[in-house]
């Protein structure tokens, strides 16, 4: 990702999509305006070369990347975010939630699937909980997955997300 980030012009393809908004504007086309500036703003966010952002900046790029999916792809699922509202303003590494929710998407729900996105105190920690209703994995292959990112599973794309998450925090 971070290689990818060096190799685009975020200028151009804001201003690109800026153009292609303000053209369905200008035609009624408000369905297209709402989802290029959806995907503007989720790029923008994830142009952003690291650092840090609040918990309720996470959220909120989260649920603009879920309404994309909502649009792309023809099944039903649910999300349902629960953070405790004095945490929303702490701060946090960047592009942690949209990850493992896109995890859960590709990987672990069920038809009708269910999401639970879970944001509380544990002690002196903030906990942050990413489940779904999906059949789950063993021990071995999440101890797999987080410690494991050989040059094979790169290029399939595999376990990508979550590794960066692991490296991140």
């Amino acid at each position: 990702i971070e290689k990818l980030l060096f190799q685009i012009n975020p200028h151009f393809i804001h201003n690109t999509l800026n153009t292609l908004r303000w053209l369905a504007r200008s035609k009624g086309m408000f369905e297209i305006d709402h989802l290029i500036s959806t995907l503007n703003r989720v790029l923008y966010y994830n142009m952003g070369k690291g650092g840090t952002t609040t918990i309720r900046e996470e959220i909120a790029v989260m649920k603009d990347y879920l309404e994309l999916q909502r649009i792309r792809y023809d099944f039903q699922f649910a999300v349902n975010v629960h953070a405790d509202e004095s945490l929303l303003d702490q701060s946090i590494p960047r592009f942690i939630l949209q990850p493992l929710v896109e995890n859960c998407l590709y990987h672990g729900l069920l038809d009708e699937g269910i999401i639970e996105v879970n944001i509380a105190t544990e002690g002196e920690r903030i906990l942050i909980q990413v489940r779904d209703n999906g059949a789950g994995m063993d021990a071995k292959e999440i101890e797999r997955l987080l410690n494991s990112q050989s040059s094979e599973r790169r290029q399939m794309g595999m376990g990508i997300g979550l590794y960066y998450v692991k490296r991140m925090i």
